[in-house]
């Protein structure tokens, strides 16, 4: 019991249930033994939550009113490998089941005996760290071992070299959060910046406040609502006619209606890229041909200056050309739909009927395209790439749905997925090889395996050199492209548009926008 009184203080458990009796059970055994517990009653807000406070265990029910729980466990497993524990009423074996395939550690069935809760959860965190030693600080790639604090000096010690550590800990898509205050239970994330959340409606809205006690100066604004507007058409109303004072995420057909001197531009090129990634487990991807004809049928000048009005950059490798390991020393393939004909021509990929599609050994040369649509441009690439792959005798068939997370699991429903990725942040090349790239990332969705690349993200992860660093993230980059494993097609470029009295409002290069102290409406 030493090991358990050492840790629990230090285990941040999160709580989603909607049982109000059992809900309140689970959180006074949990309370009882010492755990940092975080509660929510919905499921989004524990997805919110949970990438706040990123937990040590993850303890829910599957019977959620506002979502499916199975496809929250699968949303968890996305990002995070700590436990998650199903307390359930469900009781049949495929509750069951679903639940542990899906990602799930364990089953609970209520009603359930207090000491039983416990010593489950004992169990589990004490198989998070191997023979009960370590800590719970270990998070993925940031290797983190322990933390002190003396004053305002912080130590970190991390269980081994990790060259990428202060990359990852200056991101902007962190946060320092309030500890006294936390997160509440609808979800709202208490911080240390200008502006407080009073207000959170997901899918709908954010209500801020002046932060009255902020550490770093004035605040211009007294309030801001944020609000979700999916549809484009109202977006750009909603701009024009004053309902709000600035937008992000515009379609791009309706970019040069705001060209005018009454608004205002702020764009930066960013390292979010729309990649295609090859799915090895398929027979018809599996052939280099085929991968290498696809690589050679993608228009990306097109896609970037007619689809996107000019508002991207067109990708050679993984990185943009503003980080010293970016696209400009490789080599990818280029457009040439006439060496693609000729490519699949001599694989043995031959349009016999004349239907104009190809086929091989009596298979069609049929692409199964997976991507999504809550990111404007990857339906737009898929559109575009349908009908340039048609050219060279594909037949490409689309599947934007926002279910792609469920989808691309089943490695016979899909040939391409494509997506789009933040993949340097703010300089670092490690995220993106050991999320997408290398035998145990969680989003090598296309099951790709590299002998040599595995060899150089051990070097990468163990050099900190910087120049050195940056050789090997090119070596990374090209064994990608020689492989076709993937194809990135281009870039973001961020633009915040505003109307011409909104000052302290710009595009980040990180992809995101902040809302800063010196935002102003004159």
């Amino acid at each position: 019991m030493n090991y358990k009184n050492q840790i629990s203080d230090r285990v941040k458990i999160l709580l989603i249930d909607e049982d109000e009796s059992i809900f309140y059970l689970i959180r006074r055994v949990l309370l009882r033994e010492n755990y940092r517990l975080y509660t929510s009653t919905s499921g989004r807000s524990g997805m919110e939550m949970s990438t706040s406070i990123c937990p040590d265990l993850i303890l829910m029910d599957t019977q959620l009113s506002d979502m499916d729980g199975i496809g929250l466990i699968q949303w968890f497993r996305e990002w995070t490998d700590c436990p998650i524990l199903v307390v359930s009423g469900q009781t049949g074996y495929m509750d069951k089941v679903n639940a542990l395939y899906a990602g799930a550690d364990d089953y609970i069935v209520k009603p359930f005996h207090e000491q039983e809760l416990a010593a489950r959860i004992y169990t589990a965190l004490r198989r998070r760290i191997p023979g009960g030693q370590g800590s719970f600080y270990q998070a993925g790639d940031l290797k983190i071992d322990s933390m002190e604090a003396d004053g305002l000096v912080l130590t970190i010690h991390t269980t081994e070299a990790c060259p990428s550590l202060m990359n990852y800990l200056s991101e902007p898509y962190g946060c320092i959060i309030d500890m006294d205050e936390g997160v509440t239970e609808d979800g709202i994330v208490v911080g240390t910046g200008p502006f407080v959340a009073t207000e959170l409606v997901t899918d709908d809205h954010l209500k801020l406040v002046k932060n009255e006690n902020y550490w770093d100066g004035n605040v211009n604004v007294d309030e801001i609502t944020v609000r979700t507007i999916s549809d484009g058409d109202t977006l750009a109303l909603a701009l024009q006619s004053g309902e709000i004072n600035a937008a992000y995420g515009m379609a791009y057909a309706s970019y040069p209606v705001f060209e005018n001197d009454n608004y205002q531009f702020t764009s930066v090129q960013t390292s979010r890229s729309f990649y295609v990634q090859m799915n090895y487990a398929s027979p018809v991807v599996a052939d280099d041909a085929v991968r290498e004809a696809i690589a050679m049928g993608i228009d990306k000048e097109s896609f970037v200056n007619v689809l996107l009005n000019g508002y991207g950059y067109v990708a050679t490798g993984a990185f943009p050309d503003t980080v010293d390991f970016g696209g400009s020393t490789l080599h990818a393939k280029t457009y040439d739909p006439e060496g693609a004909k000729e490519v699949l021509e001599a694989a043995g990929w031959k349009d016999s009927d004349g239907d104009g599609i190809r086929e091989k050994d009596g298979q069609k040369l049929t692409i199964k395209w997976l991507t999504y649509p809550s990111r404007q441009e990857l339906p737009l690439l898929a559109e575009a790439a349908q009908s340039t792959l048609k050219e060279i005798g594909m037949d490409v068939q689309i599947n934007a749905t926002a279910d792609h997370n469920s989808i691309w699991k089943d490695t016979s429903a899909w040939d391409v997925y494509v997506g789009a990725n933040v993949n340097c942040g703010l300089g670092d090349p490690t995220n993106f090889f050991s999320t997408h790239c290398l035998d145990a990332s969680t989003k090598n969705r296309g099951q790709y395996h590299s002998d040599k690349l595995e060899e150089l993200a051990v070097q990468l992860n163990s050099t900190f050199d910087t120049t050195e660093r940056n050789q090997i993230a090119i070596e990374m980059q090209q064994q990608l492209l020689d492989d076709n494993a993937f194809v990135f097609c281009s870039f973001l470029k961020m633009s915040m548009i505003s109307q011409a009295n909104v000052t302290g409002l710009t595009a980040h290069a990180c992809d995101y926008y902040e809302l800063t102290a010196d935002l102003d409406i004159n």
